[in-house]
């Protein structure tokens, strides 16, 4: 299976400081335009790779999205309740507590547990563990329903 990596691609833009706003814009947009496509040529890989039964590809506004974020920082900082604090002000709550450290979770958007991650940098944060999105889409269509649409296609 030949996989083509965009990053090793050369760049459209080695001259960006002699094009005109105009034209930069203009092929940004013409780039734009092609990412459906690249992701649809993707989507077989990727079912091969991981264990799906179908991938799909839905807009932004299609979707309810989360992701989990898990912080380790040491228990010794649980001192003087700044801590706590951080968690309640966050609605983050506490997974575990070990003699030697605690483990935090937030769920969320990016934004809010890179939130949390900076406010949790000031005690020390020993690791830190992002899920990435998780997503279900608004749609009421049942998964069986779009299994059957899909071997209706094939």
């Amino acid at each position: 299976m030949m996989i083509h990596r965009t990053t090793e691609s050369d760049s459209n833009y080695n001259n960006l400081e002699h094009m005109s706003i105009q034209d930069l814009l203009q092929n940004m947009n013409a780039e734009d335009h092609t990412v459906p496509t690249a992701v649809n040529k993707a989507i077989p890989q990727i079912e091969k790779l991981v264990d799906v039964l179908k991938a799909f590809v839905h807009q932004e506004e299609e979707i309810v999205h989360q992701e989990i974020a898990l912080y380790k920082i040491k228990t010794d900082k649980l001192t003087n309740g700044d801590v706590e604090k951080v968690i309640r002000e966050n609605y983050a709550r506490i997974l575990t507590v070990d003699p030697l450290f605690m483990v935090i979770e937030k769920t969320g958007h990016v934004a809010e547990t890179q939130l949390l991650f900076e406010n949790l940098k000031p005690f020390g944060i020993l690791e830190f563990a992002r899920s990435g999105r998780v997503a279900v889409t608004k749609p009421m269509k049942e998964l069986s329903t779009y299994l059957k649409e899909l071997e209706t296609k094939n």
